[in-house]
């Protein structure tokens, strides 16, 4: 256990909702984030996962062959995070959304799973990671998919085009300056209503720093921290608020948490 995570525990307070006065805020974390019913489609990505861990396939990732497995292990969220990007994409029910960092897609595959009208367009660096995120996503059956291979802040224009607006943003990359970029970028074209959703935001310095710089941006009325994702909500409806959740995932159904 770290120390950025033990730090992260002493500051948090909001344990399921705990001192959360918003209604619609306390409906979010414990109907949303803290959800433990299983949703039928979570089996069709972890068939995927599955799949690819199984497979021996190795590629080229900068330089180095990797199996898909190793891949997985290194760069993918656990299930029962992007699990909670599905509930979250559910429960907003976003039309548009962009990814930034796709990797073997496990999070854009549940994300597209929330609603099969949506449209995702999602980029990633490496091109033989693309390739393969192509030929994943049609066998698993996925239609609502565009995959851009090429760098997050060079290819966003070409992404943006593709989106009449931006409902729902994730980022997940670990260039903390890319990041900003790409928010800053993206923040006109961000609907009325919508969220953004960061991945790793206590990876490092840098990635604190971003964080703490995305929550006080005029756009954002509420920020969420839980630690592996900080969760941004653009809503003028809203007072602007930061909260620090206790999500304890071990604390869920087992299962769940991979």
């Amino acid at each position: 256990m770290n120390f950025r995570y033990l730090k992260y525990l002493w500051k948090a307070k909001h344990r399921r909702g705990f001192g959360i006065h918003s209604p619609s805020l306390f409906y979010l974390i414990t109907n949303v984030i803290e959800e433990d019913l299983q949703y039928y489609k979570y089996g069709l990505v972890e068939q995927v996962r599955a799949i690819l861990k199984k497979s021996g396939l190795k590629i080229n990732v900068g330089g180095k062959a990797m199996t898909l497995e190793e891949i997985i292990k290194r760069d993918c969220k656990p299930k029962h995070l992007s699990q909670m990007l599905m509930r979250l994409a559910v429960h907003y029910k976003p039309k548009n959304i962009l990814e930034i960092g796709t990797s073997l897609g496990m999070s854009t595959m549940y994300i597209a799973a929330a609603d099969s009208r949506s449209k995702i367009v999602t980029i990633e660096q490496e091109k033989e990671i693309a390739d393969q995120n192509v030929k994943n996503f049609k066998r698993a059956g996925f239609q609502n998919i565009e995959m851009i291979c090429g760098d997050a802040v060079g290819e966003l224009g070409n992404a943006l085009k593709r989106l009449d607006s931006v409902d729902m943003l994730y980022i997940d990359i670990s260039d903390a300056d890319k990041a900003m970029r790409v928010f800053n970028e993206t923040k006109e074209r961000l609907a009325k209503k919508s969220f953004c959703v960061i991945g790793d935001i206590h990876e490092s310095d840098e990635k604190e720093e971003l964080w703490n710089k995305l929550k006080e941006d005029n756009v954002v009325k509420v920020s969420l921290d839980i630690f592996d994702f900080g969760l941004l909500i653009i809503d003028d409806e809203l007072q602007k608020e930061h909260f620090m959740l206790r999500y304890l995932p071990w604390l869920r159904n087992s299962d769940n948490v991979q």
